[in-house]
């Protein structure tokens, strides 16, 4: 009985859970895929290109610290994005086939 009352006190907020939910799916997709194309890529192989040019390998450790430093965004952002994806299918798919 518990589970009912909870899924019925979640219902009303099914779209600020969905909008999260959004919102986490775009953290977790560009969170890192944007740095790597624009800063960290070019980054290499401006130090690949240039191995004796320790300015082009500075610039790459950088990126590649913050790089590193984003891809905890990601992790945050894929466990909520599981976590609301979940309450989202309880909430509305379970809730369907208990009436159906």
């Amino acid at each position: 009985m518990a589970a009912d009352e909870l899924r019925m006190a979640l219902a009303p907020w099914y779209l600020s859970i969905k909008a999260l939910h959004v919102f986490s799916a775009m953290a977790w997709a560009w969170s890192t895929a944007v740095a790597w194309v624009y800063y960290l890529k070019p980054a290499f192989r401006r130090a690949l290109a240039n191995p004796d040019d320790a300015e082009a390998r500075r610039r790459r450790d950088r990126f590649m610290e913050a790089f590193d430093r984003s891809a905890a965004i990601e992790h945050v952002a894929f466990t909520i994005l599981i976590a609301t994806g979940l309450v989202m299918f309880w909430v509305s798919v379970l809730s369907l086939m208990r009436w159906s």
